[in-house]
């Protein structure tokens, strides 16, 4: 292997290391967030950790265009080696859980958005009938009709 082969495959390994780091810890904090959803209903706390969790596409839209670019630059028979292969296969792997726990999450708030909407769905008929018996500027208990 020449000298600068010896520098592709050691970059490549390098950069793989750290994209299947960072692809676990989104993985784990994926999971963290899922189970945190179905446990709970959305709150404050649990939107800003959703809002935080949506940067993680950027991140990994990134990661695809660095493998792009690697890939392109690099020696095709640097690709082809058995062990970097096998590397190629886990970040694969890795991205399809992270896609897959995503799916997953949006799964979760989909139906959570769902039931909330439903919730105030049966909220608003009964805002609009009290505010019938109570037109503003009265007091309540001038305008309710007990006989309802």
């Amino acid at each position: 292997m020449s000298s600068a082969n010896r520098n592709q495959s050691q970059n490549f390994i390098y950069w793989s290391q750290r994209q299947q780091a960072w692809l676990k810890s989104q993985i784990k904090s994926a999971e963290h967030l899922k189970s945190s959803l179905e446990k709970n209903n959305i709150d404050e706390e649990l939107e800003k950790e959703i809002k935080k969790h949506q940067k993680q596409t950027e991140q990994l839209n990134v990661l695809i265009q660095e493998y792009d670019i690697l890939r392109k630059e690099m020696s095709p028979d640097i690709l082809r080696e058995q062990h970097n292969q096998e590397i190629i296969q886990i970040i694969k792997e890795l991205i399809q859980t992270l896609i897959k726990i995503n799916e997953e999450i949006y799964q979760i708030v989909l139906k959570q958005k769902e039931n909330l909407q439903k919730e105030m769905g049966n909220f608003f008929p009964l805002k609009n009938r009290f505010e019938k018996y109570n037109p503003q500027g009265k007091n309540v208990s001038e305008n309710v009709d007990y006989d309802v």
